[in-house]
């Protein structure tokens, strides 16, 4: 399923409307009942609870002493920074 207005690209219907909703309406129908946030999708509410007002940062980088309440974070951060940086500091010190 492609979207029409960019190039997304997804294997369900659902999934695209899903992205259309929150990419080109800028639908956030999941909202914070302690502050202003709020999202598009009910798991980065989870994960904005946890870190932001339960201050639970339970997943750690393995490289460095970063941490966050949800592991695809601790990914990103890990495959995009960490492993940038090493990989930088291997090309200065050859």
């Amino acid at each position: 399923f492609k979207c029409s207005d960019c190039d997304f690209g997804a294997a369900c219907k659902w999934s695209l409307d899903n992205h259309v909703k929150a990419v080109h309406l800028k639908e956030k129908p999941f909202k914070c009942s302690l502050c202003d946030y709020c999202t598009a999708r009910k798991c980065y509410l989870v994960d904005h609870e946890k870190a932001v007002h339960l201050k639970e940062k339970p997943f750690k980088c393995s490289l460095c002493e970063f941490c966050s309440a949800c592991k695809r974070n601790v990914l990103k951060h890990s495959k995009f920074i960490c492993v940038f940086h090493i990989s930088m500091k291997v090309q200065l010190e050859s």
